[in-house]
């Protein structure tokens, strides 16, 4: 049987000041799904980490969307998320017209105004691309500010903690939370935006990642899921680490039944929107 592994905590790069998210799940042939990889670089990702066997999620570096503002004396005032913070990143208040609120050291979650981005909510971004207003580059992805599963209101969205990866050690930002994507891993495209793949975390929640493309044997023996096109999952199959298109158990259509491609079960095989999730393959 078919073996990946889901991501374990957040922990990813964040592309704006800093945070972490839940690692992608990868998969094997036979025996129990493998841990998830360490974070990348001194940043962060949202409360889980994508489903990846022992594989390095970094994802793209830090930046801080035209660096730290002061915020003039008009400005909101409203209560920081942390004593030292500036400003508050939900709801959004305390920066000026053009500004918003982020997070500027992953230590201690203090924010601060910085220049504001056009990112939109699960949609690409980076370091020369930042987010708009309420929206924090995570796994590069836009993933909206939150402080309780109320305010993610799209279906299969939960509100996670954000960590940050120090040397493979995470550490959770106070007062940080986004939202994660609730998309589907067979069609990323109906929420995640171009470029961007839909993971599924350990915590049973779905994501938007930037992910490669990498489809078919051996696609993935680097960076695990991440290295796979959007619609993909890495498996360990037999000792190959293959990019195979995700696909539902009980609908065959899912797979090219004229290729002869069947939808192969998983162990420990994941779960969304009530369908019991395994990956397209051609039996011997």
């Amino acid at each position: 049987m078919l073996r990946y592994s889901a991501l374990l905590a957040i922990g990813l790069v964040a592309c704006s000041s800093a945070s972490g998210v839940d690692t992608p799940a990868d998969a094997g042939t036979g025996g129990t799904t493998g841990t998830g990889g360490t974070g990348g670089a001194v940043d962060s990702g949202t409360g889980g980490t994508p489903m990846d066997a022992a594989v390095d999620t970094g994802g793209g570096t830090g930046g801080f969307g035209g660096g730290m503002l002061e915020g003039s004396a008009d400005a909101p005032s409203c209560t920081a998320p942390t004593p030292e913070g500036r400003c508050d990143t939900f709801p959004q208040c305390g920066c000026d017209v053009g500004q918003k609120c982020d997070i500027l050291d992953l230590m201690s979650g203090r924010t601060a105004c910085t220049r504001d981005g056009v990112g939109l909510a699960f949609q690409a971004c980076s370091q020369f691309s930042p987010c708009a207003a309420g929206l924090f580059c995570l796994g590069g992805s836009c993933r909206p500010f939150c402080d309780t599963n109320i305010d993610c209101p799209g279906v299969g969205q939960e509100c996670q903690e954000i960590q940050a990866n120090f040397g493979g050690m995470p550490l959770t930002i106070p007062g940080a939370r986004v939202c994660s994507a609730g998309c589907d891993p067979r069609e990323p495209d109906l929420v995640c935006g171009p470029g961007l793949g839909c993971l599924m975390l350990m915590s049973g929640a779905t994501d938007c990642f930037s992910v490669g493309t990498g489809m078919g044997p051996g696609a993935c023996t680097g960076g695990g899921t991440l290295d796979c096109a959007p619609g993909y999952q890495c498996v360990d199959n037999a000792g190959s680490q293959d990019c195979l298109k995700w696909c539902r158990t009980n609908n065959p259509n899912d797979c090219d039944m004229m290729a002869g491609e069947v939808c192969g079960p998983l162990a420990m095989p994941p779960v969304f929107m009530g369908d019991t999730l395994g990956v397209c393959i051609t039996p011997p």
